[in-house]
């Protein structure tokens, strides 16, 4: 937004229109009514002007014509073109095909086809007044164009050309965004980004602040009630009821710190996560559900007994291959994850635990105090707390383990899990799976599967 600055220009050309008016070299001019009301004392056309400030020059430009009322309070300009202003921000142009200055107010009003534009921004805007006095550029109705690497769609700018702070919304931009929210493995190009927000968006000490605002890749929409980037060290941060949804997963927490420069996201307050069986891996707007607790021992003792036997059902709970047909929900109290390729992994802490829920009222848990997740290699581990066992992984198949800590494997078709200090109940086999009401004092079958020493 500091490209606006350029509508100062129109302040160095109030100034060198008055001195044309102080020394009054064509008084004698006097053509009567101009096209645009009111009476012409000066008229010139074809006007070439260039303002310096030392011996440096800081703009210069043509108008087809300038027409100063009797009164010299009011300046009318026609077809302003081949505009350039320079400044400590950078080098700009601007044009328009009707102007107008007021020397009372020292103010420039652009009121139709003003455009300013640099390598980097291409702007037209219907009409903008910027006030010399207070350095504030007003730009009403639609401002539409170039914007670095996308498209701009804004309405009602208030930019502070000293301050470099601005104001506008709704606002939506299209293009491709420096240090995206996400790395896609294997893309070997930036991806297509949208933002929009139905708000205000705005900047003041270096802090970029979106109101209800939503962004989108194609691949992921991000949403929350209010999402500020620190632009000096690029740091986005989203709070209220923060929303992402992606193809194969959506969350959603009170608070995400996305770090763009570290590729670190640091997410936090009920992080509720659900990760989507293959078959409805789409990228849509729903709603996460609640997370579906486990229900303690005592409680569930005094429930309705299990369903009925069924050898499928029960299969699909012992085998991996199983792990992307259902849903699987998630809950922490807070998530780290490093996202950059070839470093990728999350610490997840405040008792996270998971649930996925199978057909025929099968079901599989796990719960612990932390968990660490490498993604390059594709393994999780549940930590306990220290000197405890807090860490759990319980099924419906009567599956219960006990562990100072349980690492398992979470690549398709892998099946290999180990764990430390592990104590309770394991059935690897379906010929060993206890009977739904089995006789009173059963014991059950020996511990079996990889178990850590």
């Amino acid at each position: 937004m500091g490209a606006l600055a350029v509508v100062g220009a129109g302040g160095f050309s109030i100034r060198y229109v008055e001195d044309i008016l102080a020394k009054d070299a064509l008084a004698d001019y006097r053509p009567g009514t101009n096209v645009l009301g009111g009476d012409v004392g000066v008229l010139l056309e074809d006007v070439s002007f260039k303002h310096y400030r030392g011996n440096k020059l800081t703009a210069k430009g043509k108008v087809n014509r300038i027409e100063v009322l009797k009164n010299r309070n009011l300046l009318h300009l026609l077809g302003v073109k081949d505009g350039y202003y320079r400044s400590d921000k950078g080098d700009f142009r601007f044009s328009g095909d009707r102007a107008r200055i007021d020397n009372v107010t020292h103010s420039l009003t652009v009121e139709a086809g003003a455009r300013v534009w640099n390598n980097d921004v291409d702007l037209l805007a219907p009409q903008f007044t910027y006030v010399q006095a207070t350095s504030l550029l007003t730009a009403k109705g639609k401002i539409t164009g170039k914007f670095y690497d996308g498209q701009l769609a804004a309405n009602n700018l208030v930019y502070n050309a000293n301050e470099q702070t601005y104001r506008l919304g709704p606002v939506a931009w299209s293009g491709t965004a420096e240090s995206p929210l996400q790395e896609v493995t294997g893309q070997t190009k930036p991806s297509e980004w949208r933002f929009k927000t139905e708000g205000i968006v705005q900047l003041k000490n270096g802090i970029e602040t979106w109101a209800n605002a939503e962004a989108t890749d194609g691949d992921v929409i991000i949403r929350a009630p209010k999402i500020t980037r620190d632009t000096k060290t690029d740091t986005v941060t989203a709070t209220g009821k923060v929303e992402y949804f992606s193809l194969d997963a959506n969350l959603v927490c009170d608070k995400a710190v996305i770090f763009r420069k570290e590729k670190r996201a640091l997410l936090t307050g009920n992080v509720r996560m659900l990760i989507k069986p293959e078959s409805e891996q789409k990228l849509e707007k729903v709603e996460v559900p609640p997370f579906r607790p486990m229900v303690p021992d005592e409680v569930s003792k005094s429930r309705p007994p299990a369903p009925p036997e069924d050898k499928v059902a029960d299969d699909e709970v012992r085998n991996s291959n199983s792990r992307r047909k259902y849903p699987v929900a998630m809950l922490a109290a807070k998530i780290e994850y490093w996202y950059k390729e070839g470093s990728r992994r999350a610490v997840i802490t405040g008792t996270p635990q998971a649930r996925q829920d199978m057909s025929g009222g099968r079901w599989r848990a796990i719960w612990t105090t932390t968990a660490y997740y490498d993604g390059e290699k594709e393994l999780l581990k549940l930590v306990s707390a220290e000197g405890k066992k807090t860490t759990r992984v319980k099924t419906s198949l009567g599956d219960d383990l006990l562990c100072t800590w349980f690492e398992i494997s979470t690549k398709e078709d892998d099946d290999a899990w180990q764990a430390m200090g592990a104590e309770g109940v394991v059935y690897p086999d379906e010929n060993e799976v206890p009977r739904r009401n089995p006789p009173p004092n059963q014991k059950p079958p020996p511990l079996r599967g990889q178990i850590g020493a």
